[in-house]
């Protein structure tokens, strides 16, 4: 079974691959394993792209602008943050507290005998549970005048009786405990806490450096956002050239290969003619090979630089991507030694990078500020509300009612009569509250050198951000300096490589002129033919090197230049 299972395997491999090959033989060309698989993917949609649109494209989508406008976010919140230090700080706390034993406070004094005095209150509400007939005999054991013998349905029942203040005093006394032999005037069982604080910064001389920092710290990351777009914009501009310098260079390749195809048929008929050996033949069919395997190559570098170019933009790197602008020469910029130093003194003060160290020099100022601000004090403004429950399980109390209200019988007999009410958690006689407004002086006298060190390494700080200032002045102007050099060289390369063009089309002309006549070989018009493909191909690169250097001049002066528009440098 085995065997027959690999068998079976081998014969589906062999009529896939079978598949395949009559595909490319009856498409006359190779098919994408991902067609070949998935006849039912749609092709990718065409996006035409001019240079203006890959340019806002890329000022959106690119992931060094997303990343350079996110780290400006961050800067706007940091600033945000710096304004929370002069807004008052309001928090609220609530807890709850279950007390299950409470000791006596009094333990170890004098006084620690005062659970067990005789009070008024306890003697009252001692008599009204007696009433009630809530008074277990264990609790009245060993004082006889607490208890009393009565019939009740024939039977005699001992229980206990009201007492008087002196029998109920002398039963206290004698050791025994009528009420509750665990009360404790001091125990709560539920306590609530509440409260609101308030705290405001009056005076910090820190304070307003944090907020000049913070503002800095924006404007620096507001700065490198615009200079990032700056160099996406030509990053993107000269990728944009690169793909169509290429595309430009498959076309040039194409008529190369007709012309080629062409001298080979001739080469073909004058060697049935008898008038050229075979070698001239073999020759144009290598050299026809030559050029198409050319063609192949540039193709490929084509569709390269067209990925490069959406990967740059931040589009799927399976776009499919047309270019519409070609390599036409915009309005060239003023190159003369007057021009450039007006524009390097421009660059020195507009290009973003650095208008953002220098942002970044007051930043490390700022710190350098609110570290000398730690050797000051500190005024703040306090508040506190508060409000506090003492709940204990039985909100009930008994209230002693008027003689005339009372209509127990036994009333006149009983010393009192008592009715029980019962009062909700939020009663006003388990709660109070609590208010203090107050002003907190903090001022730290020695903490160990640590202020000293920290105020020296700001220094230093501000220190290195000004020389990566002054750094970053001369880069400028070398950078600067080298553009308009290479600006001024790609304008002479052109010029050359026009008037060079025009001469190697005239003596491909005369070439063809001169085979046909019989006077010239196949040699000598496939010579002329290679100089022409050169001389345009070189004429493609002199417009591609000067559009790029014309960019990366404009983006070295610090330049917002709107491609498509062709704005001078200097307006």
């Amino acid at each position: 079974m085995v065997e027959v299972s690999h068998m079976f395997q081998r014969c589906i491999f062999l009529l896939l691959c079978l598949k395949i090959v009559m595909c490319i033989l009856v498409g006359g060309g190779y098919i994408p394993m991902a067609n070949a698989f998935s006849p039912s993917m749609p092709p990718p949609v065409a996006l035409e792209l001019s240079l203006e649109d890959a340019v806002n494209a890329a000022l959106v989508k690119s992931y060094a602008m997303r990343i350079a406008i996110a780290d400006q976010h961050i800067a706007s919140q940091q600033v945000r943050g710096a304004w929370s230090e002069l807004m008052p700080t309001i928090k609220g706390t609530a807890s709850y507290k279950r007390t299950l034993l409470t000791p006596n406070p009094f333990a170890g004094s004098g006084a620690s005998g005062l659970f067990s005095s005789v009070d008024t209150g306890s003697w009252v509400t001692y008599n009204e549970r007696v009433r009630r007939n809530e008074v277990p005999l264990e609790q009245v054991l060993g004082c006889d005048a607490a208890l009393e013998t009565v019939n009740e349905g024939g039977q005699q029942v001992t229980r206990a009786k009201a007492l008087s203040f002196s029998e109920y005093s002398q039963c206290v006394l004698a050791g025994s405990r009528p009420s509750d032999p665990n009360a404790n005037p001091f125990l709560v069982d539920n306590t609530f806490n509440a409260g609101i604080s308030f705290d405001q910064l009056l005076y910090s001389s820190a304070m307003f450096s944090v907020l000049k920092g913070a503002k800095a710290a924006e404007e620096a990351g507001r700065m490198a956002t615009e200079r990032t777009g700056q160099e996406v914009a030509g990053e993107v501009a000269a990728q944009y050239y690169a793909a169509v310098l290429d595309q430009a260079a498959v076309d040039v390749l194409k008529k190369s290969v007709d012309r080629h195809r062409e001298t080979v048929r001739e080469a073909r008929s004058r060697f049935k003619e008898g008038v050229d050996p075979r070698f001239t033949l073999l020759s144009t069919e290598v050299e026809l090979a030559n050029v198409e395997t050319e063609l192949v190559t540039a193709r490929n570098k084509a569709a390269a630089s067209v990925d490069n170019l959406a990967f740059i933009i931040g589009l799927p790197v399976t776009s499919d991507l047309i270019l519409t602008d070609g390599l036409v020469l915009p309005e060239p910029l003023s190159t003369s030694p007057g021009d450039v130093d007006k524009l390097m003194s421009q660059a020195v003060l507009r290009r973003a990078d650095l208008l953002a160290a220098r942002a970044r020099v007051t930043v490390s100022q700022m710190s350098e500020s609110i570290s000398f601000a730690r050797y000051l004090p500190e005024l703040r403004l306090v508040a506190d509300l508060g409000a506090v429950g003492n709940i204990p399980d039985d909100t009930s109390s008994d209230v002693p009612l008027p003689l005339s209200e009372r209509t127990d019988p036994l009333a006149q007999s009983r010393l009192f009569q008592f009715e029980s009410q019962s009062r909700g958690i939020f009663d006003e006689a388990f709660w109070g509250t609590n208010l203090s407004v107050g002003l907190n002086l903090k001022w730290t006298i020695f903490e160990g050198f640590a202020r000293s060190a920290q105020l020296q390494q700001d220094r230093l700080e501000t220190k290195k951000a000004r020389i990566r200032l002054e750094e970053l002045e001369q880069s400028i102007q070398q950078q600067v300096a080298r553009e308009r050099r290479n600006l001024v060289s790609a304008l002479e390369r052109l010029g050359v490589q026009n008037q060079n063009v025009g001469r190697a089309k005239l003596n491909y002309e005369h070439a063809q002129l001169r085979v046909k006549e019989g006077v010239s070989s196949q040699l000598e018009l496939r010579e002329a033919s290679d100089q022409l493909d050169q001389s345009q191909l070189n004429r493609l690169q002199a417009i591609h090197d000067y559009l790029v250097a014309q960019v990366k001049f404009r983006v070295a002066i610090g330049d917002t230049f709107i491609v498509g528009k062709q704005e001078k440098a200097d307006e």
